[in-house]
């Protein structure tokens, strides 16, 4: 999975179940830093201490959701999709990128054309 994020420009990808109310990483693909410290992720079945409220929203509708949300790993925007087993057994792939990413892609493609604007306004 690590290889699949990075190509995304992904920050994380995970999945999770619940149980008895609390949400468990089942999968969870190393961070860059992870694997630079020689670290595979979280161990199987890790509680996720602090989920948004988006993750357990895409559990009870059975639909993915996105959500803008800080928690104890940093700031992000992520979709959580829900999935269910041969078995019936339901859980969710999270995606992450970073908040600052998000925000310094959307100023790299909104600086070109205000340049231009400006370029245009001045030279008119």
């Amino acid at each position: 999975m690590y290889d699949e994020a990075r190509a995304y420009e992904l920050d994380d990808v995970y999945t999770l179940i619940e149980r008895d109310g609390a949400f468990h990483f089942v999968v969870d693909a190393p961070s860059e830093a992870e694997v630079a410290a020689g670290k595979s992720g979280d161990p199987f079945l890790y509680l996720y201490r602090n989920p948004p409220a988006a993750l357990r929203s895409a559990l009870a509708t059975q639909r993915q959701v996105f959500a803008e949300y800080a928690d104890e790993y940093g700031e992000f925007r992520s979709v959580f999709v829900p999935f269910r087993t041969p078995r019936g057994r339901t859980y969710v792939l999270g995606a992450d990128v970073l908040l600052t990413d998000v925000e310094n892609r959307l100023l790299r493609g909104l600086l070109p054309p205000l340049a231009m604007g400006i370029v245009c306004w001045r030279f008119r």
